[in-house]
């Protein structure tokens, strides 16, 4: 999928998407999630890029997170062996002249200094499921993708992946083809401290809430 050219941050920033690696990659061992670069690369060029990629292959059967700049370029990998089918939440953060961090299901999984500058206004393409050029494709389902301007904090990541603290919506469309209808917008609450809640008359007995 080509997004385009997309505005990011060039200080720091957040790759995130849900991933289920179906066979392996047929071509260099790597299946690249999301990709984001200055030139219509294979994703191991000389051009500065950002990407996420999953690998099944004896040698790379992990995750990895990786960034160069055109002249300096590291990474980090984890989260394997690669199970066949299964959904993995994966988050890919980055702080030029600092760090650049892999989690995989909410925990952190690997990290490694990141100390060089990335340069600013260089981001003309963007792909899901592959590179810019035409090779190197993810083989498999990704769900819920999202770039972010900013690293996210680990109790952040932890909470996307377990659906953390927060309000949430929903709206449903039902339709048979015919005739279709909207539903209204309800909301519900998601808290990770069990809330206490006092029942019966003139009495102190508390159960503990979900």
């Amino acid at each position: 999928v080509n997004v385009g050219n997309m505005t990011i941050n060039n200080l720091e920033g957040t790759f995130e998407a849900w991933v289920r690696v179906l066979r392996d990659p047929s071509d260099a061992g790597q299946g690249f999630i999301l990709w984001m670069g200055n030139k219509s690369g294979n994703g191991w060029g000389s051009q500065q890029e950002i990407h996420l990629t999953a690998g099944t292959t004896s040698s790379q059967n992990n995750f990895s997170i990786f960034l160069t700049n055109s002249t300096n370029s590291n990474g980090t990998s984890g989260g394997g062996p690669i199970t066949l089918g299964k959904w993995y939440h994966l988050v890919g953060t980055w702080k030029q002249n600092d760090w650049i961090k892999l989690y995989v299901d909410g925990i952190l999984v690997s990290s490694a200094i990141l100390n060089f500058s990335i340069n600013a206004g260089e981001w003309n393409y963007t792909y899901i499921g592959r590179p810019g050029a035409s090779t190197r494709f993810f083989n498999g389902t990704i769900d819920e993708v999202a770039i972010w301007n900013r690293s996210l904090s680990a109790t952040e990541v932890l909470n996307h992946y377990q659906l953390g603290d927060g309000r949430y919506y929903w709206k449903v469309n039902v339709s048979d083809g015919a005739y279709s209808n909207m539903s209204n917008i309800s909301e519900f609450s998601v808290y990770t401290i069990i809330p206490n809640a006092t029942i019966g008359k003139n009495t102190s007995q508390i159960i503990n809430g979900l």
